[in-house]
């Protein structure tokens, strides 16, 4: 949008309204937000570590304010960075349920997407240059690159984990190369610590003519545990074996002397005084952190999983030496970016998160906040913290904690708060309706079996055709899983699957066909209203509650979705109360759903 305004400025040869957008620039900070991996609550030496010192770290977080109660988004890589490139509870796009994104077929087609607006898109648009540096585990295909996703610049490897001197991800015996500058494959030699804290240092020591938005996305200290002076693993070697705490602690060294480096170099430009840096961690730690006390590790929704440690420097604006016990999350960090940089997230993408500056800057009081988690594909936990309350079910079973008194969980109080510990559950539950079920649930199940019909239910389904869809249907009623006669009709012939979780696409990439995901009235409906992109909308009862999509014509599909809501709310009502009736499936709710989208087409045309 700046580079329009520009371009028509400069055209009408208007220097006062030149002055105006390079003015507004000049008092937007820069904003340097780094993430590290899989760190420990306590692995750093200003949050207790007694066996290695991170002196930098800790003299950037004594120049801000420390926060003491910040937590991750989720308990694993993948849904936290989910969360912070969308300022969304993971949970509510498909790649934020992966726990991890792997590299594998399954797995492929899954990722961040232009669909969703990202940070780096936002904050673009806001006249920001934006730049990745490190890790992004956030898809693999193109369409899931940092560029397509924002990011103007882009230097790191694109899976979960990667070795530090060879450059290579993947499974045992399968590994490639994975390091990336833009969408082309760099080979260089280097420890990534390393390399990251380099082309970081490159980025600020350029000229920017622009604000600038920088994440670096340190791997420090994921596995493969390598200091600086490793040999780069064998392919057959696991990456989670050869560690120790000696290694670890080389490591964080490498770490920590980056941090010092970037600070150094970020004042060396001048640009310390008009710069934000944030910093925080993705998870909890593994086998050498020192989670500080907190019970459990990394994949786990108890403290030690989640609670990450988190700090603000902005010279001259935030008080050095502040400690806060506000309670943040990941989502935080995205809008606390958006609102300093003059950014504002769409209306169809409302953010999870809060801005924190007014606590960073001493202008606001500590508020209690509510957060929520989940974790459903290698553990099957819930969680909810309201204000100092926690409820968490594991596989053991459910607790209540005031965390305030004990973050180390040890004293469970559902027996003595039991009306607390009903109102969370009850609160959780209410949450989780927001949010699309468990990944679990949206797997495919097998290959089409029956191509013929298929091709006549995509067909029924593409003319509104509700009679042949009724019959054609009939038979998933009868079948286990509505999910998998759904899925095995999709991927039928002139058809290929594009997400597996949601959505289906024909080879001249018309969208044509609604996905169920699970019997809990909640269902995908993809379809094609003559333009050239997705159409992709969420509806639970009687109402449709999310539309997304990667078509300019947004505003189409509200009012597709508010004239459904308006004039036929009948149809989806009847079709989609399965409390009245225990036989009713979502088949029944996309036919009444289909109606309704198929009127709202025909009424268009009717009226032009």
């Amino acid at each position: 949008m700046f580079k329009e305004t520009y371009y028509f400025v400069r055209k009408a040869i208007l220097l006062p309204l030149i002055i105006v957008p390079i003015v507004s620039y000049s008092q937007r900070p820069n904003i340097i937000y780094i993430m590290t991996d899989d760190l420990g609550y306590g692995d750093l030496s200003g949050y207790g570590r007694k066996d290695y010192a991170t002196p930098n770290l800790d003299k950037l977080a004594g120049q801000g304010i420390k926060f003491v109660n910040a937590y991750s988004a989720a308990p694993v890589c993948t849904p936290t960075r989910t969360a912070f490139m969308t300022g969304r509870y993971p949970a509510r796009i498909p790649v934020g349920l992966k726990e991890p994104l792997v590299k594998s077929r399954e797995d492929s087609a899954v990722g961040l997407t232009a669909e969703t607006p990202s940070i780096a898109s936002l904050m673009k648009s806001a006249g920001y240059e934006t730049a990745l540096i490190g890790k992004w585990h956030l898809g693999f295909q193109p369409q899931h690159s940092p560029g397509r996703n924002g990011f103007d610049y882009f230097f790191g490897f694109l899976a979960g984990a990667a070795d530090y001197i060879s450059h290579k991800s993947g499974h045992t015996g399968q590994r490639a190369h994975d390091l990336y500058e833009n969408d082309q494959p760099v080979h260089m030699e280097g420890y990534l610590t390393d390399l990251f804290t380099q082309k970081a240092v490159a980025f600020l020591e350029k000229s920017h003519s622009k604000p600038f938005f920088l994440a670096v996305h340190f791997n420090a200290s994921h596995w493969p545990w390598q200091g600086p002076g490793d040999k780069a693993y064998e392919d057959s070697v696991d990456f989670t074996s050869n560690g120790s705490p000696a290694k670890y602690a080389a490591m964080m060294k490498s770490l920590d002397d980056g941090i010092g480096i970037l600070m150094k170099s970020l004042e060396d430009a001048k640009l310390a005084d008009k710069s934000i840096v944030i910093f925080t961690n993705d998870n909890g730690g593994e086998r050498f952190s020192d989670n500080g006390g907190l019970s459990q590790s990394k994949m786990s929704l108890w403290e030690g999983g989640i609670r990450v440690p988190a700090f603000v420097r902005w010279p001259g604006k935030i008080k050095a030496g502040t400690i806060t016990e506000q309670a943040a999350i990941t989502m935080d960090w995205t809008a606390t970016i958006l609102a300093a940089g003059g950014a504002k997230a769409t209306e169809a993408f409302p953010l999870d998160g809060i801005d924190l500056m007014p606590i960073c800057l001493g202008k606001a009081e500590v508020k209690d906040r509510t957060f929520y988690w989940r974790t459903s594909q290698r553990r099957k936990q819930k969680a909810i913290r309201d204000g100092n309350w926690k409820y968490i079910q594991d596989e053991k079973g459910e607790y209540l904690f005031d965390v305030s008194k004990d973050q180390a969980e040890k004293n469970d109080l559902k027996e003595k708060y039991k009306d607390v510990f009903d109102r969370l559950k009850i609160q959780y539950g209410e949450w989780e309706k927001t949010v699309l079920p468990p990944g679990e649930s949206l797997q495919i199940q097998s290959r089409p079996t029956n191509l013929a019909l298929g091709n006549k239910f995509i067909d029924a389904f593409y003319s509104f055709n509700q009679d042949s869809l009724g019959s054609l249907l009939s038979a998933a009623k009868k079948s286990r899983s509505g999910i998998l006669f759904y899925q095995k009709w999709a991927a039928c012939a002139n058809y290929k699957v594009l997400e597996r979780s949601h959505f289906f696409v024909r080879n001249d990439s018309t969208v044509v066909f609604p996905v169920m995901v699970k019997d809990d009235l909640m269902g995908a409906l993809a379809i094609d209203f003559n333009v050239t992109d997705t159409f992709h909308v969420v509806f639970r009862n009687d109402q449709i509650v999310s539309v997304t999509t990667s078509s300019n014509d947004l505003p189409e599909y509200y009012k597709a979705r508010e004239w459904v809501n308006k004039n036929r709310p009948d149809l989806v009502k009847k079709q989609c109360n399965s409390s009245t009736d225990k036989e009713l499936t979502p088949c029944d709710c996309v036919l009444g759903m289909i109606k309704g989208f198929g009127e709202y087409t025909n009424n268009k045309k009717r009226t032009k």
